[in-house]
């Protein structure tokens, strides 16, 4: 697609200031077979033009942060709430692997609870579930293999 300055005027009505010409395959086609053959709007063609001649083609997508991202300094907030719990790793599990884990009493709904009776402006549930179970290897549960019948812990 080309656009020049009209050649020519056809009354006090024509308002236009260019005109276009519609290229394909080194063939000059009308406006309707160009939009048709790419299947797409007039509309789309008027605002690819539009972004060329003002040269702002850059993707503004993406640029902005979203207003529903949470801060670092919360996220943070969270993670050193999750640390100051005490953590053991299983004495016969650890060649199997490196999962610590926190008490059996302790559940993440109790956690939550503690870190909003702590924080003014805290993260929601899901949030802490999410930070949790993505930055931290922990469970709660105590490792089957540590216990046996006659030992009471």
């Amino acid at each position: 697609m080309k656009c020049f300055a009209k050649k020519r005027c056809r009354g006090k009505s024509d308002r236009r200031q260019k005109s276009r010409e519609y290229v394909m395959c080194d063939e000059k086609v009308c406006r309707d077979m160009y939009v048709k053959t790419l299947c797409i709007s007039t509309k789309r063609v008027n605002t690819a033009l539009k972004k060329k001649t003002s040269g702002s083609i850059d993707d503004k997508r993406g640029k902005k942060m979203p207003p529903n991202k949470l801060s670092s300094q919360k996220e943070e907030k969270v993670v050193q709430h999750i640390k100051r719990f005490p953590r053991y790793k299983s004495h016969y599990t650890r060649a199997e692997s490196q999962r610590k884990f926190l008490s059996p009493e302790l559940t993440l709904a109790k956690m939550y609870e503690l870190y909003k009776s702590e924080t003014l402006n805290p993260v929601s549930l899901s949030k802490y579930k999410q930070i949790f179970y993505t930055r931290f290897n922990l469970r709660f549960k105590p490792v089957k293999k540590d216990t046996c019948k006659t030992c009471p812990s």
